[in-house]
Formats: C-alpha cells, structure tokens, sequence
C-alpha cells in the first residue's frame, strides 16, 4: 500500500522504542507460556535461546540445490521470514500428556520414526507448470537461509537439512510431493505450498503427520478456518484484507457499479466473496458475475458477456497466469474500460 500523500511521517521516539521492547517482551512470554503448556520448553528455559526440538526428528535425506537466480522480492521475503518462523513453530509443536518438567513425556496419534538428531525442512514450491518461473528462485533462497542457519550452529549443535520437492500446477503432483516428503524424506517442517487451492489439498496429509506449515503465498480466507491443530501459520496476509484494499480502489473510480470477473475454483470463489462484501460497503452493486476456468487458454466467451453491455469499470481478480490471460483478452475487447486488479496482477 502506497502512503497517502497526506499522510505524515512521525519520527520514532524513546516512548516508541520503550512501547516497542514491552510488545516483543510480551509476545515472547505469550509464546513461552504456550510451549510449556504444550510440554515444548521445560520450566526455565527461555524461547529463543536454544530451545529443544520436542518431535522426534526423522530420516536422513539430502536437498537437491537449486539454481542460483533470484526475483519475486515479495515473495522472497516472505519466504526467508517463513524458514524462521517455521523453525520456531517446528519446536513447539506436540501436545504433553502432563505437567512439563525437565524431561517432558509427548502422546501423538501419530506414530513416529526414529530419532535421527536433524531438523529437516520441506521446501514445496512450482517447479513445473505455469509456476515454475517463481518457484525456481525461492529454491535458491531457500538454500540461501538454510546456509546462513547452519553457518550460525544449525539447530542444537547439528545442520537444518532442506528437501526440496515440486508443488506442480495441480493436485496431484502436490499431494504427490507431500506424501514423500513425510513418507521417504521423513521432514519436520514444511515451507510452502505458494497457492492457496494447493494449500487445502495438502494440508489434511501434513496436520495428520504432525508437520508444522508454513506458507508464504497461500492467503485463501478459508484457511483462517481451517482446522490445522495449530500447525498452519502463513507469512502473507489474507484475502480478506486484500479485498478490502481492492474494495477501495474500485470506489476511487468514481462508479457506483461494477463487474466481478474471477477463476471458478476454491481460491477465485472465496476471494470474490470477500470483495463483494467489500464492495457493498462501499455502496457499490455488482451488475454482473463472470467465472472464467483457470486451466482455459481462450476466454473469448466470457469476454464477450462484457462486451454487450460495456461496464465502465471491470473487477478482476485471479493470478499472474489464468488471470493474465483474462486480463489481455479484456483490453483488447474493451480498450476504453477501467480494469481494477489483485496484487496478484499488478505486474501483468
């Protein structure tokens, strides 16, 4: 979000940096207080200071290097701040069976394979399909974050191992991917998936295994809902707050009705949802909904819905390929009307 031009910039203070200290303070002694009930941390040891991987830590399995390109600085981002949070999130992850003491006793359902000592990420990006031109570089700086972990002691004392595997462009290769990760690879933690329809397919394999996620690109609403034993945690916001952005946008233009344009699966279906209510709030109508199926190449029919009555202003939202697509295909159909998009295609 752009900072309005109105806006001013209030310099930081010593109340600032005092307010700031009290908050970290308080998040950490919430996170402490949430592991100990867990039987993660015994009684005495601070968060964030050597603290014990309380899973059983599984079988040895290597990375597979990725080539050395970098983009998506967004999605980078994210996806160094999720190889962080996930190792926290990694070590405070199954439930006592009692009050925590210095050797804590864990129950899971799920059974676990022998202790081998090591951390062991999964990295679940697109490496084929429409994706792969983002996911390639995010395994480059996976590897990049995993380096700078282990150039630092690794995780008590041993090396983070990093197995990367394809979330594909459909289900089938990610639940694919999944299932060998934590059948073959035996991985403690995951990074990924990048989209949100993915997320919902894999994530039941995961939360039954007991493997901590952790996405920097699914912002889906329905995940919010999702009933992950609070395993699932996610480095990007969601739709829910993307919509309203978008909301927004749309009313700046001055109309007071639109046209929602949107991909007929999971992910297109919820978020137009959230923007239709955003929209109302913003006292402006939907004269007309146009679902449009991702995996098309030619969206020449549903453009043509638009072009009987052309709406001044066009609502879109979809992802930098199905949506791209759509996209092209309404300006070249209608050159004279307002297109307003997700960030998703704002590079398009």
């Amino acid at each position: 979000m752009a900072l309005r031009e109105d806006a001013q910039r209030v310099p930081p203070s010593r109340w600032h940096h005092h307010l700031r200290h009290e908050h970290r303070q308080a998040q950490r002694s919430r996170l402490r207080r949430r592991a100990v009930r867990r039987g993660a941390v015994p009684t005495g040891v601070g968060l964030g200071h050597g603290v014990g991987h309380p899973r059983s830590l599984r079988g040895r399995a290597g990375g597979r290097e990725g080539p050395p390109r970098f983009g998506a600085p967004d999605v980078i981002r994210r996806l160094v701040v999720a190889a962080v949070a996930i190792s926290a999130v990694a070590c405070s992850t199954s439930e006592s069976s009692s009050t925590p003491d210095s050797t804590p006793q864990f129950s899971t359902t799920v059974p676990q394979p022998e202790e081998d000592g090591v951390l062991r990420f999964g990295l679940l990006v697109p490496q084929s399909g429409d994706g792969a031109t983002l996911g390639e570089p995010l395994v480059a700086v996976a590897n990049a974050a995993v380096r700078i972990i282990n150039e630092a002691g690794g995780v008590l004392g041993r090396p983070v191992e990093l197995v990367v595997a394809d979330e594909g462009a459909d289900a089938t290769t990610a639940v694919g991917s999944v299932d060998a990760l934590v059948s073959d690879d035996g991985i403690d933690a995951l990074i990924g998936p990048l989209s949100s329809n993915v997320a919902l397919d894999v994530l039941p394999r995961l939360i039954e295994s007991g493997v901590a996620v952790c996405s920097p690109g699914a912002t889906a609403v329905s995940l919010a809902s999702f009933p992950d034993d609070e395993l699932f945690v996610r480095t990007i916001a969601p739709d829910g707050l993307a919509s309203q952005a978008l909301a927004q946008l749309v009313a700046q233009t001055g109309v007071t009705n639109t046209v929602i344009a949107f991909p007929d699966d999971p992910f297109g279906r919820d978020l137009t949802k959230e923007v239709a209510r955003a929209l109302s709030l913003q006292g402006i109508t939907i004269d007309l909904n146009v679902p449009f199926n991702p995996s098309d190449a030619d969206y020449s029919d549903q453009v043509a819905q638009l072009t009987t009555s052309p709406p001044k202003v066009i609502t879109l939202v979809g992802d930098e390929e199905s949506g791209g697509r759509f996209l092209r295909a309404a300006l070249d159909a209608l050159p004279d009307t307002t297109v307003v998009v997700n960030d998703a295609l704002a590079g398009v």
